[in-house]
């Protein structure tokens, strides 16, 4: 039994903690009967509240399947009881991730936070208020509290001899140091930080449906409820210098933007291998091929070192409390060169409101794809005519007609055409 589950981790905590003398004072049976109960009336206040709110997934996790018979969830809430005073940001990942596997299909991230939050305060009504498991959390809070005083205690101490023994220490650096100023400090940096690199182009011509098409993707929830947009395309057809463009538009545009749809975090890696320039195929060191990388590119955005240094697990938590706390654009260019199904998890996990944009040649199941073809007759014959401009061509006049009919309006083929006369 559930019920049974959770007491026997509640006293064995109990027991590690506060003394065996403690846990043999348990009546367990009645613990165990409590706790049943509770998580009963737990998931039928949920599912009675909740399903004003979003039946659809009230009844996914109340009727079509039991949520509390989930391991990873029975496990998440053994920690959440037996630990009331940890940190509970892990515990409620794994909830939020068990709710994602038993629904039937893939369901938004918002409406999964909201129902995993709804969830615990039912939890919490219902479980956290059982008269010997309040007992047990006074006790424990105590003990803590105690420690926690005999450590600030003995901490403060040795401060206090350091302190002293430095005295002459800097009375000594601040002789020397009479007349001179401080360093000065480096400026605070200006949001947002990115990793954009240069524009390879003078001047971005056309695309403009596409462009605010991917606009209205990126703006956060309710008005968009996708979180990872794809750009998929064959080479050439302006994939990457679209999703380029559209991030140095959100950079610039930050300070006039509307504070929901500011991104504070604009993250870019490609995967790519080699380059398509006007100049001919470049090749380049692959700098990003896996999740690790990834992480490697968000901290060093966000200048923060030790994510790097933590093991995988806390490297992962980390990351998404940053992509919490901050709303996070991440570019992930020429993905159908990377073959890392951890990197695909994480990125349909993606935290809210962090969003991502993805240019691939190949479509991807967990994303909205925009889909890039020949540009326009119009918007190609601009291209022509700027580019022409640009390198001091000069065109017959049938010629930027008959380029766009056979290049199929291509970006790339017209910018080579124009480069080769």
């Amino acid at each position: 039994m559930f019920g049974d589950f959770l007491a026997s981790a509640v006293g064995q905590l109990i027991g590690e903690v506060l003394g065996e003398s403690v846990e043999h004072k348990l009546d367990r049976r009645l613990m165990v009967r409590e706790i049943a109960a509770a998580v009963r009336r737990a998931e039928a206040l949920f599912a009675r509240e909740y399903a004003t709110q979003d039946a659809e997934i009230a009844d996914a996790l109340t009727q079509q399947t039991r949520f509390a018979d989930l391991p990873s969830v029975r496990a998440a809430l053994r920690d959440l009881l037996a630990r009331p005073f940890d940190d509970p940001s892990r515990a409620i990942a794994v909830v939020r991730r068990s709710f994602s596997d038993v629904l039937p299909e893939r369901v938004e991230r918002a409406r999964i936070d909201a129902a995993v939050q709804a969830f615990l305060t039912s939890l919490g009504h219902e479980v956290l208020y059982i008269p010997q498991l309040r007992e047990l959390y006074a006790l424990l809070f105590q003990k803590i509290s105690a420690e926690s005083g005999r450590s600030a205690a003995a901490q403060t101490a040795t401060l206090v001899q350091s302190v002293q023994g430095l005295r002459e220490d800097m009375r000594q650096i601040a002789a020397s140091s009479a007349g001179l100023l401080p360093a000065p400090q480096p400026p605070a940096r200006a949001l947002p930080w990115h990793n954009l690199p240069q524009r390879g182009y003078t001047q971005f011509v056309g695309r403009q449906a596409e462009l605010e098409r991917l606009r209205q993707l990126l703006r956060p929830h309710p008005f968009s409820r996708h979180f990872v947009v794809t750009i998929d395309g064959v080479g050439g057809v302006g994939k990457s210098a679209l999703a380029l463009e559209l991030a140095h538009a959100y950079r610039e545009r930050y300070a006039a933007a509307a504070p929901a749809e500011r991104f504070d975090l604009i993250v870019w890696v490609s995967a790519k291998r080699t380059l398509l320039t006007a100049s001919g195929i470049q090749q380049r060191r692959q700098t990003f091929n896996t999740l690790d990388d990834l992480y490697r590119a968000i901290a060093t955005v966000c200048d923060q070192p030790a994510i790097l240094q933590a093991d995988t697990a806390q490297r992962r938590e980390l990351i998404e409390h940053l992509l919490t706390t901050r709303r996070t654009l991440l570019l992930v260019d020429n993905l159908e060169t990377v073959d890392d199904e951890e990197l695909l998890t994480f990125l349909r996990e993606l935290p809210d409101p962090t969003k991502a944009i993805i240019t691939t040649r190949h479509r991807i199941d967990i994303a909205y794809a925009v889909r890039l073809t020949g540009m326009p007759v119009a918007d190609a014959l601009a291209l022509i005519a700027h580019e022409a401009a640009s390198k001091a061509v000069a065109l017959p006049p049938d010629a930027p007609a008959e380029l766009v009919r056979r290049t199929g309006g291509l970006p790339l083929a017209l910018v080579w055409s124009i480069g080769l006369m």
